[in-house]
C-alpha cells in the first residue's frame, strides 16, 4: 500500500530553546489560588454589602415604596366598586389584607365639602390610624388639596407623641402610644358612574416598627457571619481544586524546560486540564525525539564530512611528500571526494531550506515526457559502464506546470536510491502512466524491498531500514528532499514495497493542456 510521508517542522537547537528557562518564569505575581480566593471573597463581601443596604439602610425606602403601591392599588379597586352594595365588605377585606385604614365619603356638595359629607364605608385596622381621629376641617383640607392637585393628594406624616406632623399639616388626635411609625395619607376625589362624588381616604404605616428593625438587624448579623465563614471555606476549596492541577502541570513543565524529556504530565482533574496535559505529553515526546534525531544528524553529518576531508587531506599529503610520483589517481580521488563533499553540503542546504519553509518553486509549463527521457538518457550514459540499465517507459508526451529543475532533482534522488538497492539484474524502470487528468511517475527496482514496519519512516532524514543512521552510500537526505519538494508542489507521493519483491516509488502531477 502507498505510504505518504508526514511533514515535519524544523526544530531549533535544544540548548537555545531551553536556555534561561528558569529565569523566564514570572516572579512576584499573585498566584492562581490567591487570585481565585480573592475574587470569591470580594464577591461574598459585595453580596453582603447589597444585603445590608437593602435590609437595613434602605429598609424604610423599600417599605415605603411597597406600602405606597398597596395604597394606590387599593384606591383603584375601591373606585371600580363605588356605588355598589358590597362596597363596605370590599373595604374591610382590603384593609385587613394590606393593613391600611380606609374611609369612603359621599360628598353632597363638591364645591362645599363641609356642607354635606357622609361616610359610606370604612375600616379601622391600625391602632394609630390618623384618618379616624381627625376632624372634618382636616378632611376638608385634604379634599381641597386633592382637587387642587388633580383629584389625588398624598402626604407623609411623622407622628410625635399624640400629634401628626408634616411639612404642611399639624393635627392632634387621640392615641395611646407615644412612639409611632410614620404614616402616609392618600386621598382621592372620584366621580362615580351613579353621578355622585366620593372622597376616598387611605392611611398606612410606611416605616417598620423599631422592634422589627432590631430583629432584622440581629438576624442579618448572624447571617452575615455565617456567610462570611462559609464563603471563606468555599473560596479555599474552589481555589485549591482549580489551582492544584495547574501547579502539578507547572512543576512538570519546569522539568521539561530544564531538558528532562522523561517527565510525564498528570492528566487527572478537569477535562481541559487533561487535554492540556495530553498536549504537553505529546510535546515532551516530540522534543525527546527531536533531541535524539538532532544528535544523530550531527553525528551523521560529522561522519559524512570527516570521510571526504580525510581522503582529500591524505592524498594531498601524499602528493606533497612524493612530488616526483605519478599523482593521476590521487588527483582523481581528490576530485571525486570534493564532488561528494559538494553533494553532501548541497543536500544539507536543500534539506534545511525545505524544512524551514524558505524554499520557493519556479513553476512553468514544460514537456514532462521529454524532460524525463533526456534525464534518464544522461543517467544511462553515466551508469552503463558499471552494468546498470535504466528503462524509460512512456506512451505519449504530457505537459505539466511545475519546477522542472526541482522535479529532475526528485527523479535523480529516487534513481540514486534505486541504484543503491536494485537487484542483481541492475535494472531500473521509470514509467510514465496517465490516469485521467493526472500523470503518475514510477521508479521501480527489483531489489530486496523494504519491511512493512519501515515504510512510514523512510522519508525521514538519515533513516535506514535497520536503524536511524546513514543509509547506503548517499548523504541520507535524498528521500527527505524528495518529500519536501513534492509537498511544495502539492503532489501526492508514496512507496509500494514488499520484502524480496522490489520497491516502487511514485508521485503524481496534474497535466496541463497543450497550447497550439
Amino acid at each position: 500500500m502507498p505510504v505518504l510521508g508526514k511533514k515535519s517542522k524544523s526544530k531549533k537547537q535544544l540548548p537555545a530553546l531551553f536556555e534561561g528557562a528558569e529565569k523566564a518564569l514570572p516572579r512576584g505575581r499573585i498566584g492562581m489560588r490567591g487570585r481565585i480566593f480573592g475574587i470569591m471573597l470580594i464577591f461574598c463581601l459585595v453580596m453582603l454589602t447589597f444585603l445590608w443596604l437593602f435590609q437595613i439602610i434602605y429598609l424604610d425606602v423599600f417599605y415605603e415604596f411597597v406600602k405606597t403601591d398597596q395604597i394606590k392599588s387599593a384606591s383603584q379597586n375601591i373606585v371600580e366598586h363605588l356605588g355598589e352594595e358590597d362596597l363596605q365588605d370590599l373595604v374591610v377585606e382590603l384593609a385587613k389584607q394590606r393593613q391600611i385604614c380606609i374611609t369612603v365619603y359621599k360628598v353632597e356638595y363638591p364645591e362645599l365639602f363641609q356642607l354635606g359629607v357622609s361616610e359610606v364605608a370604612g375600616a379601622d385596622v391600625l391602632t394609630n390610624c390618623i384618618i379616624h381621629h381627625i376632624g372634618v376641617s382636616s378632611l376638608a383640607q385634604f379634599y381641597e388639596a386633592a382637587r387642587a392637585q388633580g383629584n389625588i393628594f398624598s402626604e407623609r406624616f411623622t407622628q410625635v407623641g399624640r400629634a401628626a406632623v408634616s411639612s404642611h399639616w399639624f393635627e392632634r388626635f387621640t392615641s395611646t402610644e407615644d412612639r409611632l411609625p410614620d404614616s402616609l395619607i392618600y386621598a382621592r376625589v372620584q366621580e362615580a358612574a351613579d353621578g355622585n362624588t366620593y372622597f376616598i381616604v387611605l392611611n398606612s404605616n410606611i416605616s417598620p416598627l423599631s422592634a422589627t428593625v432590631s430583629v432584622l438587624r440581629y438576624e442579618l448579623i448572624i447571617v452575615s457571619l455565617l456567610m462570611l465563614v462559609l464563603s471563606l471555606l468555599l473560596s479555599t476549596l474552589i481555589a485549591s481544586s482549580l489551582s492544584r492541577p495547574i501547579y502539578r502541570l507547572n512543576r512538570s513543565a519546569r522539568r521539561l524546560a530544564a531538558g528532562d524529556f522523561s517527565v510525564k504530565f498528570d492528566t487527572r482533574g478537569y477535562r481541559e486540564i487533561g487535554e492540556l496535559a495530553d498536549t504537553l505529553n505529546y510535546a515532551s515526546e516530540e522534543l525527546a525525539r527531536t533531541g535524539k534525531l538532532q544528535q544523530e544528524i550531527v553525528a551523521n553529518i560529522s561522519h559524512d564530512l570527516r570521510t571526504p576531508l580525510t581522503m582529500i587531506g591524505g592524498y594531498a599529503e601524499f602528493m606533497r611528500d612524493f612530488p616526483d610520483e605519478d599523482h593521476t589517481e590521487s588527483i582523481n580521488v581528490i576530485i571525486e571526494e570534493t564532488e561528494r563533499l559538494t553533494r553532501l553540503i548541497r543536500d544539507v542546504l536543500d534539506s534545511s531550506r525545505l524544512e524551514s519553509g524558505l524554499e520557493t518553486l519556479k513553476r512553468s509549463p514544460f514537456n514532462l515526457t521529454i524532460s524525463l527521457r533526456d534525464f534518464v538518457s544522461r543517467y544511462n550514459a553515466l551508469m552503463e559502464k558499471d552494468g546498470y540499465h535504466i528503462i524509460f517507459d512512456a506512451d505519449v508526451d504530457v505537459m505539466v506546470n511545475a519546477d522542472e529543475q526541482r522535479l529532475e532533482q526528485v527523479v535523480g534522488n529516487l534513481l540514486n536510491n534505486a541504484l543503491t538497492h536494485c537487484g542483481e539484474d541492475k535494472q531500473i524502470i521509470v514509467r510514465q502512466i496517465l490516469r485521467g487528468d493526472v500523470v503518475r511517475v514510477e521508479i521501480a527496482d527489483n531489489g530486496p524491498g523494504i519491511a512493512k514496519n519501515d515504510l512510514p519512516h523512510i522519508w525521514e532524514r538519515y533513516y535506514h531500514a535497520d536503524a536511524p543512521q546513514r543509509a547506503g552510500k548517499g548523504s541520507g537526505l535524498g528521500l527527505s528532499i524528495v518529500k519536501g519538494i513534492l509537498e511544495l508542489h502539492g503532489a501526492p507521493y508514496g512507496v509500494i514495497s514488499e520484502l524480496g519483491k522490489g520497491t516502487t516509488f511514485w508521485f503524481e502531477l496534474p497535466m496541463e493542456r497543450w497550447e497550439n
